[in-house]
């Protein structure tokens, strides 16, 4: 952060800062939507048609969701979250200003000391 004073705006600064409680706030967001129910194979909808044919509406994982943002370190934590809650791949884009802070903390999304990840989580590049 000391580097890139000067060259971007104390606002922006702010943004880019992961203070204790801004972690502590990025993990509670993250262990809500683990608590959450898997939305994965839910039945939204049912009917069942004259002739015996039923057709349900059921939530799948649209695949692949890319988000592109700036300077909002927590979006990475959350948009991980809800990806792999929703059985979804995400392709995160950040801004410039915020690279050095999500390479600093790129490893608290590494897997855990076992190498276990989410049974639906995979890693595409490092």
């Amino acid at each position: 952060m000391a580097a890139a004073k000067g060259h971007i705006s104390d606002v922006m600064l702010d943004r880019l800062a992961l203070t204790p409680e801004r972690i502590g706030a990025m993990a509670k967001g993250i262990l809500e939507v683990a608590a959450l129910p898997d939305p994965v194979g839910e039945v939204l909808a049912r009917v069942e048609r004259p002739n015996g044919l039923v057709i349900e509406k059921t939530a799948v994982p649209m695949g692949v969701i890319a988000i592109i943002y700036e300077s909002r370190p927590n979006v990475t934590s959350d948009a991980a979250a809800l990806a792999i809650k929703s059985g979804n791949a995400c392709i995160l884009r950040g801004g410039k200003g915020g690279l050095a802070e999500r390479q600093r903390h790129r490893h608290r999304t590494a897997p855990g000391p076992a190498g276990e990840r989410p049974a639906r989580s995979r890693r595409l590049s490092h």
